[in-house]
């Protein structure tokens, strides 16, 4: 009975170290310029976007409610 037991721990252990094994596969370097391209058009994206955005939120305010299209409502 202690045989089994110290068979299956020990099996146990085994396959456990040979399976937490290191992959040592190094990343290649067209890969690591994909995504450094892929976040500095992304920064730039977003930079543009607000850009817009914090233009329109000013030409709203320079604009003012004078400037706006009124709703005209009809009695019949």
């Amino acid at each position: 009975m202690k045989t089994k037991i110290f068979l299956m721990i020990s099996s146990l252990v085994m396959f456990t170290f040979f399976s937490c094994t290191k992959d040592s596969v190094i990343i290649d370097q067209a890969s690591i310029d994909l995504a450094d391209d892929e976040a500095v058009s992304d920064a730039v994206f977003e930079d543009i976007f607000n850009t817009v955005d914090n233009a329109s939120i000013i030409l709203d305010g320079i604009k003012g409610d004078g400037a706006k299209s009124e709703i005209i409502v009809q009695d019949r």
